[in-house]
């Protein structure tokens, strides 16, 4: 009985671990440059983070979300925006084991909650910007690089 009890509490702590958020976190880096305007303010949620190029934290599940302005004296702003995120695989599939966990205990079967799951989901942590656009590139799991053109100012 009490090896059962002690197997229970185990796995529920295991459930528990959120290995995206704990890995990844849930925000990363966001190195912003842009080519060839090394004068180019750069703002992120209204307020300017930089000039000509900078780094600053985005929550990962605003990946899909993200809108970067760029102002220079004697051109118009220009903002880009990025508009998909994808799924980091590593952390779903670490975490895939605990969405399906049964106990067999002796009053039945306990299912055990994956919260390790629902917090990676909460957090964002099982996501990351889409590498496949053309001016993201990843340079660790952490950290992603930005270069961005400022079309309409010719300085």
């Amino acid at each position: 009985m009490k090896i059962i009890q002690m197997l229970t509490i185990a796995v529920m702590l295991l459930s528990a671990t959120s290995c995206g958020t704990l890995i990844g976190g849930a925000r990363y880096n966001a190195h912003v440059s842009v080519v060839d305007h090394p004068d180019a303010s750069i703002y992120y949620l209204g307020e300017k983070k930089g000039v000509g190029s900078t780094t600053f934290l985005v929550k990962r599940h605003q990946a899909n979300k993200l809108k970067i302005t760029i102002r220079e004296d004697g051109c118009p702003d220009y903002t880009h925006m990025f508009d998909s995120k994808v799924v980091r695989l590593g952390p779903v599939i670490g975490s895939a084991s605990e969405l399906f966990q049964i106990i067999a205990a002796s009053s039945g079967a306990v299912i055990v909650i994956p919260l390790g799951t629902i917090i990676d989901l909460a957090s964002g942590g099982y996501f990351k910007p889409n590498e496949m656009h053309p001016d993201i590139t990843k340079i660790d799991y952490d950290n992603f690089q930005y270069k961005l053109d400022y079309p309409g100012c010719d300085k």
